[in-house]
């Protein structure tokens, strides 16, 4: 085989590569409005030395999280404001508590999906967009750092993305992929007595729209751990959590035009 012909297999192989990958990002013009809807229902919780409670009487569990998430573009960048209501799971079971005000909160992420001025980390949780483009049937690891405590802290470790191929919802050509990740960290208690080990882990099944540029789309599983490394037996309590996040509506303002 002579050099030439192998250049020539090698650009083909490369052009085949190249239209089987697929990259997705934001585009979201300026004057539109996303509106998201969101839930988390946790179904069931294991305590140290109890063993597994459901605090529900069904399988669904109790919402301790409930609100929207709305995205909108303001000059180059894209703003996510969340206003999602929470509820303490001890007192989830309860009709008759009152919710915590909204949990307002502000993120901007530049267009290219890197956060190199603000805390844009933590939305991996609620937007799993991976960084590197994907391919069907092939996974792609990524780092995540997510902010915790009040954002002192942070769990840290990998998300894989596999794309599972494509899929056309309410006449969107989407992209249906798959995130797994799992995430733990080390931080002092406020009286410095004590280390506590936090444990993130979850599945999430995303469906984005790959022309149109935003998710349709984010259901979750969640297990979340807090333990005790330094004490002896049984000392951690597992939290298994459900989410839902579903795109309810596009607006487009005069602001856009």
């Amino acid at each position: 085989m002579t050099y030439r012909t192998t250049a020539i297999l090698l650009l083909i192989a490369s052009c085949c590569r190249a239209q089987d990958e697929i990259t997705l990002r934001w585009k979201i013009p300026k004057g539109t409005i996303y509106t998201y809807e969101y839930e988390e229902r946790i179904t069931k919780v294991v305590f140290p030395h109890l063993g597994e409670r459901r605090i529900a009487p069904t399988r669904d569990g109790v919402v301790i999280e409930k609100g929207t998430i709305v995205v909108t573009c303001m000059s180059d960048r894209a703003i996510f404001a969340f206003d999602i209501m929470e509820t303490p799971f001890e007192q989830a079971k309860s009709e008759h508590v009152p919710r915590k005000p909204p949990a307002c909160a502000k993120a901007v992420l530049l267009p290219e999906g890197t956060d190199k001025d603000n805390r844009a980390d933590f939305l991996h949780i609620f937007f799993p967009l991976p960084l590197e483009p994907l391919r069907e049937g092939k996974g792609v690891k990524q780092g995540w750092r997510i902010p915790i405590s009040g954002e002192e802290s942070e769990v840290k470790g990998d998300a894989t993305y596999t794309h599972r191929g494509t899929e056309v919802v309410k006449g969107r050509k989407c992209a249906d992929y798959h995130v797994s990740y799992a995430l733990r960290a080390d931080i002092d208690t406020p009286d410095q007595k004590n280390r506590v080990r936090v444990g993130l882990a979850g599945e999430m099944d995303c469906l984005f729209a790959t022309e149109e540029g935003y998710f349709l789309s984010v259901k979750a599983d969640r297990k979340s751990e807090l333990s005790l490394p330094e004490q002896p037996g049984p000392a951690s309590t597992i939290q298994f959590s459900s989410t839902t996040l579903i795109l309810k509506k596009v607006e487009h303002t005069d602001s856009g035009r």
